[in-house]
């Protein structure tokens, strides 16, 4: 089940916040008044995309922290599919298509 909270209402906690991006697999971590917060792969415990510089949770919406996770995990997938790139040694040219949603990324393999 999706984030029962209206994303328009004011975040309060971090666990108010994890419930509603649960779906992406992903926690936010950061202290509050530290300045930023971001986002760990719950699996790996990996950084996902960039911090989110504010110094409160309640800086910004459910809904705002619900599209700051799902962009991370857009660029988590995109970091990971560049790394599997090396590792499986594919051919120039090959396109890697990686889906979420409704959002496609597409990573094109370097040529040698």
């Amino acid at each position: 089940m999706r984030n029962e909270t209206p994303n328009n209402t004011t975040a309060r906690s971090k666990a108010q916040v994890n419930r509603a991006i649960r779906h992406t697999g992903l926690e936010i971590q950061g202290q509050r008044g530290g300045g930023y917060f971001y986002f760990t792969e719950t699996a790996s415990g990996d950084q996902a995309g960039e911090s989110i510089m504010v110094c409160h949770l309640h800086h910004q919406t459910v809904g705002g922290w619900v599209e700051d996770a799902e962009s991370a995990l857009v660029a988590l997938k995109i970091e990971q599919a560049e790394a599997a790139e090396y590792r499986l040694r594919v051919p120039p040219g090959t396109v890697i298509r990686l889906g979420y949603g409704l959002e496609t990324c597409e990573v094109y393999a370097a040529r040698s």
